[in-house]
């Protein structure tokens, strides 16, 4: 029998709670103002603790075979995400890459090109393991880190101009979108838990996001302000 080797990619990630982009008008897609192209770098490096990695194979890289991986197939040590955008046709898309410890290009993935929205369509959120989750077009996205195929996709969502959280053990995504929903709550395998359009008529353009405990998550308006406090596996305003 080999030897199994375990290693775990554990992500230095800073999962920032950033705020979305702050938009003073209500949508007109007749009239989208243009998002200036961005990147964002994200490194991944393996535990310290080897015995951290529970998943099946032998000999990895090179040997997963029990989980769908190839033979050759080795983890992306960096994820980058790059928003394009063509000021001339008025259209844009993201790329995301992944890259070796030695910069060596591994895979790239391309989201759908479409006309640039009033608000943002893209959204980095991390990497969770070996996956690289983001927000394209209003779809949480899942990408395998070897390969950069797609683990799952959540059309639940529907949200632009993102920002979100975790929960403490970082198990649990909570998202808001500018103009909507005010509250998402998903897993990391892609299943949506709750969803809250409108917490309250008077709070509208949600811009931070923070979890306080498994009943509250407190969320701010730039309408007004100030913010409310939510129960994420129900609707009710606290």
């Amino acid at each position: 029998m080999k030897k199994r080797l375990v290693i775990i990619l554990a992500t230095v990630s800073a999962l920032v709670l950033a705020g979305c982009s702050l938009i003073k008008t209500k949508p007109d897609v007749e009239n989208p103002n243009p998002v200036e192209p961005q990147s964002q770098v994200v490194t991944v490096k393996p535990s310290e603790n080897p015995n951290d990695y529970e998943g099946p194979g032998d000999e990895f890289p090179g040997g997963l075979d029990d989980d769908g991986r190839g033979d050759e197939e080795v983890d992306a040590s960096s994820v980058v995400m790059e928003q394009i955008t063509d000021l001339e046709s008025d259209m844009m898309s993201a790329k995301v890459t992944g890259y070796d410890e030695d910069g060596n290009e591994l895979w790239t993935y391309e989201t759908k090109q479409d006309h640039t929205p009033q608000l943002d369509p893209f959204k980095e959120i991390g990497l969770f393991g070996r996956q690289y989750i983001f927000v394209a077009w209003g779809e949480v996205i899942s990408l395998d880190i070897a390969n950069g195929l797609e683990n799952w996709v959540n059309k639940d969502f529907n949200g632009y101009s993102v920002c979100f959280t975790t929960d403490y053990e970082g198990d649990t995504l909570y998202l808001c979108g500018y103009f909507g929903p005010d509250l998402f709550v998903m897993d990391l395998e892609g299943r949506t838990i709750n969803k809250v359009g409108v917490a309250d008529e008077d709070y509208y353009w949600p811009y931070e996001i923070t979890w306080e405990n498994e009943h509250a998550v407190k969320i701010k308006y730039e309408s007004n302000e100030k913010e409310l406090t939510l129960d994420p596996l129900g609707d009710a305003v606290q």
